[in-house]
């Protein structure tokens, strides 16, 4: 399988996508991971772009944790699900700034993050906010667009809770258990 994990930031994708993993064994991609150990260059941009399709053509199975839609046509073209993670915006604002003030006291405490990247609470950190806010009515609207684009028929799996992540979890797992004996 080949999933792609999507939401808001603060919605738990880099969470949900590890214990994803836990449960399929597919190898795991955090973009977040990659992007931000960039300059943000054009080259940085292409670089993001090859390691993407080095990625997905080197798993036969995987997962890849993150938005960047300027990037999603190829993760789409090769995807069969997209699991996409809504949640009150509200609660991502909150996760996203109580996560920022923790990797303040302790780094690790972002595996999807490189150690290298350092947040800062400044004119750029509010405009991360305000993209946070707007993600439902910006971010999903063009997300739902290139959905009807794509060729491909990929399954489109909506979360909204703790609970949903659990029991489609335990659904995964069922599945594989089934399949296994």
């Amino acid at each position: 399988m080949k999933y792609l994990v999507m939401g808001n930031s603060g919605s738990g994708k880099s969470t949900f996508a590890r214990e994803l993993q836990q449960v399929t064994q597919a190898n795991l991609l955090p973009l977040d991971f990659l992007w931000h150990q960039t300059n943000y260059s054009e080259e940085a941009q292409a670089w993001f772009r090859s390691e993407q399709e080095k990625f997905i053509r080197t798993n036969e199975h995987w997962i890849i944790d993150g938005n960047y839609l300027g990037t999603s046509d190829l993760r789409f073209n090769h995807a069969d699900t997209l699991i996409l993670l809504k949640v009150p915006r509200l609660l991502s604002l909150f996760r996203v700034i109580s996560r920022s003030f923790k990797r303040r006291i302790n780094p690790a405490s972002r595996p999807d993050m490189p150690r290298t990247f350092q947040e800062k609470f400044d004119r750029e950190y509010l405009d991360f906010l305000i993209y946070i806010w707007q993600f439902p009515n910006k971010q999903v609207v063009e997300l739902e667009k290139i959905l009807q684009e794509q060729s491909n028929k990929i399954q489109v799996v909506i979360l909204k809770s703790k609970k949903d992540k659990k029991i489609f979890l335990q659904e995964l797992t069922e599945k594989k258990r089934r399949k296994e004996s």
